[in-house]
């Protein structure tokens, strides 16, 4: 199972390690991370372009946002990331994260 690392330096680690390549990149970890922050919510893709991807065109970054969400899933898995209209929500049950860990925490004490 991967699992994704927010506190620190942000990271994915998978069954065997930390992940590199294509998955890692600076803007799919910060959308990871978005999607994250906001638990079972689901997010509008123009708030994400518009966070992600602010002195891009429209178009473009609306690009960008199609190919990091592709990349990840290819990465993670299809289930990762769903689509639901225009929004994007994250499965936080098959990317579990040491922030959720740590609202948990939270909550309990």
């Amino acid at each position: 199972m991967h699992r994704l690392h927010l506190l620190g330096t942000a990271h994915l680690e998978g069954p065997n390690g930390r992940l590199t390549g294509a998955v890692v990149q600076r803007h799919r970890l910060a959308l990871l991370a978005l999607l994250t922050l906001a638990r079972d919510a689901t997010i509008p893709r123009e708030r994400l372009v518009a966070l992600l991807w602010p002195d891009h065109a429209d178009r473009d970054a609306r690009h960008l946002l199609n190919v990091s969400v592709h990349v990840i899933r290819k990465a993670l898995g299809d289930e990762v990331i769903s689509t639901e209209g225009g929004d994007l929500r994250l499965d936080t049950t098959r990317l579990p994260s040491d922030l959720a860990d740590f609202r948990s925490a939270l909550a309990r004490s």
